[in-house]
């Protein structure tokens, strides 16, 4: 469904917020009693919010045609400038 590129940068993300949460959680459990509910309240919000963000398929897409056409005209650009040479 996903390109693969993208499917592996979202679990590198993934995998990068759990380990760093996993290291931290021990240091959280030593905090007073409402503070680490806080801070996984906070976070949950947070990434709930950010979801929001991001692009929609549609929007993606063009995105993405924008930028093939970029290095599309990038490329032939420059292979116009070495025949010339």
């Amino acid at each position: 469904m996903f390109p693969f590129y993208k499917k592996a940068t979202a679990i590198g993300i993934c995998n990068l917020v759990a380990r760093t949460l996993t290291v931290t959680s021990s240091l959280a459990a030593e905090i007073d009693r409402p503070w680490p509910v806080v801070m996984l309240i906070s976070a949950n919000f947070i990434a709930f919010v950010t979801a929001f963000f991001l692009p929609s398929i549609e929007e993606e897409e063009k995105i993405e045609k924008a930028i093939k056409d970029a290095n599309e005209a990038g490329t032939e650009n420059g292979s116009k400038k070495g025949k010339d040479e």
